[in-house]
């Protein structure tokens, strides 16, 4: 992670949010943030992101309040196969920093793996196929996404992330709330629990409409 970065100007390209998450891919040639990079950041700390990208814009996504939950989306349907890992002078790594583009401060972090010697090695790594964490915004929020370098032009590869809204009646964590997944509800019926109870009626059935309707509305 060596070199300097040079200013330009950024345009924002923001990108929607579909109702079971977006994979986003993240180029480790192009989106970083402005020395310095160590040590690691920290959740409030304020960054400068840049961008390297021919068209000038930072990577981002555009999302309402809610808790977001960020998971590697390697292998999945529209993640790129060649962002499984990304390389700068010492080796390859897996990281991903994400922070609120109007204020500037970290709202996650993660890295998993440690420096291996090829993306294969690190790809295969437990630790980066299972990275998993959440992120709350309070309001609606513009995140930018990166990789942690400063020096963009020497590196390679990129991650792939999957951005997806925690909703609280998906039980069973699979990440969708329907009328027969019996699993998302099992544990309410057996319980007594009504956290899915979500109108105030006392009921969760699968022809209570309204119960789910917030769930559905919300993005889960």
């Amino acid at each position: 992670m060596s070199g300097s970065s040079t200013g330009m100007a950024l345009v924002a390209c923001a990108l929607a949010l579909p109702a079971c998450g977006q994979v986003v891919n993240v180029d480790a040639r192009h989106y970083g943030y402005a020395f310095p990079t160590d040590p690691a950041p920290q959740i409030g700390q304020l960054i400068v992101p840049i961008s390297n990208a021919p068209d000038g814009r930072l990577k981002q996504l555009a999302l309402p309040a809610g808790t977001y939950e960020v998971s590697n989306a390697a292998g999945l349907p529209g993640a790129d196969p060649g962002f499984v890992a990304w390389n700068y002078s010492a080796g390859w790594v897996w990281s991903i920093v994400i922070c609120d583009d109007v204020t500037r401060r970290v709202v996650f972090y993660a890295d998993a793996g440690g420096v291996r010697g090829s993306a294969v090695e690190i790809a295969n790594d437990p630790a980066v196929q299972n990275v998993r964490g959440t992120f709350t915004l309070a309001s609606a929020t513009t995140i930018d996404l990166m990789i942690r370098d400063y020096f963009l032009p020497d590196n390679q590869g990129g991650v792939a992330v999957l951005i997806s809204r925690v909703c609280a009646a998906d039980y069973n964590g699979d990440g969708f709330v329907d009328f027969f997944d019996y699993a998302d509800f099992s544990e309410d019926f057996e319980t007594g629990d009504l956290r899915a109870d979500f109108n105030g009626d006392g009921f969760i059935d699968f022809f209570d409409y309204a119960d789910f309707s917030q769930a559905f509305e919300g993005g889960c």
